[in-house]
């Protein structure tokens, strides 16, 4: 009777085990859901940077160039002053 009601505390703590075991295992697979999620947005946000960035180098390069012939101009105009 004794080994009776032991096999049985086994059974319900294997069971209860296996219990907690499933609700980690489903909060964990809702953590990784979520992490998901946000590595996802994190990798929009950087292509979307990404594409700024080269819009600010092209529009830096070209504000350049015109500063260049800018200053050509000025030092032109300087040399004929002269």
């Amino acid at each position: 009777m004794l080994l009776a009601g032991q096999g049985q505390d086994e059974a319900d703590k294997s069971g209860l085990c296996d219990a907690i075991g499933t609700n980690e295992l489903e909060a964990t697979a809702e953590k990784c859901s979520v992490l998901k999620d946000i590595l996802l947005g994190l990798e929009d946000k950087r292509t979307v940077l990404e594409q700024q960035t080269m819009e600010f180098e092209e529009e830096t390069t070209k504000r350049a160039a015109e500063l260049r012939c800018k200053e050509e101009r000025l030092n032109e105009g300087k040399s004929v002053g002269e």
